[in-house]
């Protein structure tokens, strides 16, 4: 491994360290009041290296929650190798919907606690250009794996054949909503299969043609694909 290769992995490796301490420290009631150089104690660094990866406290903040984010939209793309979801559009829309409600439910408290407070557009607002940038392009890319799967039903005609921004735009909404309450701590992270299956169906149920509701009531149970 050359010298170049070593410090770039170093720098990988205390970067990761100083996130690990910042998320060890966010874990409390009042996570807004931790300080850079209570994170830098925490990572037993200097204040100054902290500044070396990230541009301030927000910073930080943004690249933990960008990382929940990730989370759930892997959570949302794995459903997709899933034998129960494959050439079943509805199966794989509410997979999908189940999947990412669920990885945010069982984010850690710290991790929902940015993920929340990093979603207010004042804060958003603070964030460097490119960081927002990169923000929204995650964003999209986890909405976009919703939209997959209507758009697939809506060529099945399992969901009314309206414009694509229409229908997805109400159910991309209620997702959305669905992932609030998930980080406010108000779904369940594992079992409950009743629920989030009411939940799914409740976001898709507006959408489906008649023959929609009969492939509903006929598939799998959604649980059993995330």
């Amino acid at each position: 491994m050359g010298v170049s290769e070593r410090k770039a992995r170093d720098f990988a490796r205390r970067e990761q360290e100083i996130l690990t301490s910042a998320l060890a420290l966010f874990d409390r009631a009042t996570w807004e009041t931790v300080t850079v150089e209570e994170i830098a104690a925490r990572a037993e660094i200097g204040k100054g290296t902290i500044y070396k990866h990230f541009a301030g406290k927000d910073e930080l903040i943004a690249r933990l929650a960008m990382d929940a984010e990730r989370k759930i939209a892997a959570a949302m793309a794995a459903v997709a190798e899933t034998p129960v979801t494959q050439g079943e559009p509805l199966a794989g829309a509410e997979a999908a919907i189940q999947a990412g409600c669920r990885a945010a439910a069982g984010l850690t408290p710290a991790e929902r606690h940015v993920a929340q407070y990093a979603g207010r557009s004042d804060f958003r607002a603070r964030l460097r250009p490119e960081t927002r940038w990169a923000w929204e392009a995650l964003t999209h890319g986890l909405e976009e794996e919703l939209r997959r799967h209507l758009r697939a039903a809506a060529e099945a005609e399992l969901i009314h054949d309206e414009p694509a921004h229409l229908y997805s735009f109400g159910a991309v909404t209620a997702f959305k909503g669905a992932l609030t309450a998930a980080l406010q701590g108000t779904l369940p992270a594992a079992g409950a299969e009743a629920h989030y299956d009411a939940l799914s169906q409740h976001i898709l149920g507006g959408l489906l043609t008649k023959k929609g509701r009969k492939a509903l009531r006929k598939s799998p149970p959604r649980a059993q694909a995330a």
